[in-house]
């Protein structure tokens, strides 16, 4: 059986300024950040096995929320020294 590799891309915006998920050629999907977080964050919190399953895939997101997750690891790593 061949699993699901779950990816994350940017979002197309609208005319109207919203972001809205859609289904690439590819047969990847693009959903925001704050759609995905929410679910991750129960799935991390209650341990869940699939979870773990997709711990090694790799993910694109954009350079400044990069930016700003290194910049943040930084902060609380020189915050624990």
């Amino acid at each position: 059986m061949q699993l699901g590799r779950l990816h994350i891309y940017q979002a197309p915006v609208s005319k109207s300024g919203t972001t809205q998920p859609f289904t690439s050629p590819a047969g990847t999907v693009s959903i925001s950040l704050e759609e995905v977080l929410p679910i991750l964050a129960d799935a991390y919190a209650h341990n869940r096995a699939w979870l773990q399953d997709f711990g090694d895939e790799p993910m694109t997101i954009s350079q400044d929320l990069y930016d700003v997750l290194m910049a943040y690891e930084r902060y609380t790593r020189s915050a624990e020294d």
